[in-house]
């Protein structure tokens, strides 16, 4: 799912693993209700992991963070 094509996609996506971790860690838990009833649940857990709006928050922290 998703284009990888960015040259800093794997940097984007560790990041935003951590991010997650730590939001769980926290007492985030997702809504799955929230993701198209037709994904196999492998397909929805990935969209909640990795919706395009989380990348765009890791994404902006990340290269705020390096500047």
């Amino acid at each position: 799912m998703g284009d990888k094509s960015h040259p800093g996609t794997n940097e984007v996506y560790q990041y935003l693993d951590e991010l997650m971790s730590q939001c769980r860690e926290a007492g985030y838990a997702p809504v799955p209700e929230s993701v198209m009833h037709e994904l196999e649940e492998e397909e929805r857990e990935y969209a909640l992991r990795y919706h395009s709006e989380k990348l765009a928050i890791a994404f902006g922290l990340l290269k705020t963070r390096m500047a």
